[in-house]
């Protein structure tokens, strides 16, 4: 058994040290693979930083205004009925209940794009993506259909009017 693992060890010496030779007689220093490596590994790491700067960015853009935090925990129960609600009945379009089921699951995920130890702006991309999904559900059922099967008060309603925003006018 330990001469196996010693054949092993002694031939992988010799591939490495044969690979090695072959780039050096063909001029290729290791040196200058390396550091083209780190290079792309640099390209890979900085695209991959201003691509999350880019959607946290774009959460903040998208932040709700006008409303405090404790107003909107208290709204989060309705909220989460008024998703159920919409996730069983049968009659809600399939684009709504797909869009409704990744918000779940959104939600659920324990990647964040922020993480949430940050203070503020930790729960800011589940609440920014909440909002953008729920603006797409009010598009698509409509002001007056969201506001029939909303469980919640009406001052509910009106608080999570408000960080939704201002509907488009129907065709």
């Amino acid at each position: 058994m330990i001469s196996m693992h010693w054949s092993v060890r002694a031939r992988l010496a010799v591939v490495s040290a044969a690979s090695v030779r072959v780039g050096l007689r063909h001029g290729c220093d290791l040196k200058h693979h390396l550091r083209v490596d780190l290079r792309i590994l640099a390209v890979i790491v900085g695209s991959l930083l201003a691509v999350w700067l880019l959607f946290v960015a774009i959460l903040w853009v998208f932040r709700p205004r006008g409303a405090g935090l404790g107003q909107l925990v208290r709204i989060v129960p309705d909220v989460l009925r008024l998703v159920r609600n919409l996730l069983a009945d049968r009659r809600t379009p399939v684009g709504v209940r797909l869009a409704l089921i990744g918000l779940l699951a959104w939600l659920i995920n324990p990647i964040d794009l922020i993480p949430e130890f940050i203070p503020i702006l930790g729960p800011l991309d589940d609440v920014v993506v909440a909002i953008l999904v729920l603006r797409y559900v009010r598009r698509r059922l409509g002001t007056d259909e969201l506001r029939r099967r909303w469980p919640g008060t009406e001052e509910g309603y009106a608080l999570l009017s408000g960080v939704l925003g201002r509907s488009r006018p129907e065709p």
